[in-house]
């Protein structure tokens, strides 16, 4: 599993599984295709299209992968998330 960078945009490849760690906060975006997005501690996984986000809140980690076909992400670092509504 590779570790996704923060403040980049990055090409998932099917089957390819990514991970957020180090407890940061991160804005996911989707900017082509769709992405599956689990984080610890929550119930339930995510699955976001293009053009749509996402705020993961630390200390969690998350998995994050491309579904049905390759996508495009890009991470951002520490949005004030109670604009992420």
């Amino acid at each position: 599993m590779t570790k996704l960078p923060i403040g980049t945009e990055t090409r998932l490849a099917p089957g390819a599984l990514f991970k957020l760690e180090d407890g940061v906060h991160a804005w996911l975006e989707c900017v082509e295709g769709a992405i599956w997005v689990s984080q610890t501690a929550q119930p339930r996984d995510v699955v976001i299209a293009a053009g749509e986000s996402i705020a993961l809140a630390a200390p969690h980690n998350a998995i994050i992968g491309a579904i049905n076909g390759p996508a495009v992400v890009w991470t951002g670092e520490g949005r004030d998330l109670s604009l992420a509504a």
